[in-house]
């Protein structure tokens, strides 16, 4: 077990967020057995970084776990799960992604937004990957990412 790994039982919240948002910038899917435990105990700011690094890393057993935070989370939470159904553009969370397009917090409606159009790219005719070709350096044109929260 690495450094990084150990991290990921310390008593320490702040070294497990940070070992989780490393997982996520990396998309290290060997920490998901993990990550996927801690879900259901570490404290709630660091579930919702385990939730965006389940978008990032992805995979079935990610999929599943997001699909089930969905149905059963409220608060700001939702809208990490919505960004990262999105991200894996997990066409079977679009139906209650829409419903939540009205939902009290305005994250959770501007997250849920953002999925479905993520999604509806996915299925329109002749879409592309992301929504267009990648911008190179240089280029004017801005990509629209996923709502951001402070």
């Amino acid at each position: 077990m690495t450094d990084a790994d150990s991290n990921l039982w310390s008593d320490s919240e702040d070294e497990r967020r940070f070992t989780i948002m490393e997982a996520s910038r990396t998309r290290d899917s060997s920490k998901l057995p993990r990550l996927l435990t801690l879900l259901h105990t570490d404290t709630y700011s660091n579930r919702r970084h385990i939730t965006r690094a389940l978008g990032s890393i992805g995979g079935d057993e990610a999929q599943r776990a997001l699909l089930e935070l969905l149905e059963r989370e409220e608060g700001l939470i939702l809208g990490d799960v919505a960004k990262s159904l999105g991200r894996l553009k997990m066409i079977a969370a679009l139906s209650r992604l829409q419903t939540m397009q009205d939902h009290q917090l305005d994250w959770v409606r501007q997250s849920a937004r953002w999925a479905c159009q993520e999604m509806q790219r996915t299925t329109e005719p002749n879409a592309t990957p992301n929504g267009g070709p990648a911008a190179s350096v240089g280029d004017s044109a801005v990509t629209e990412g996923p709502p951001s929260v402070s």
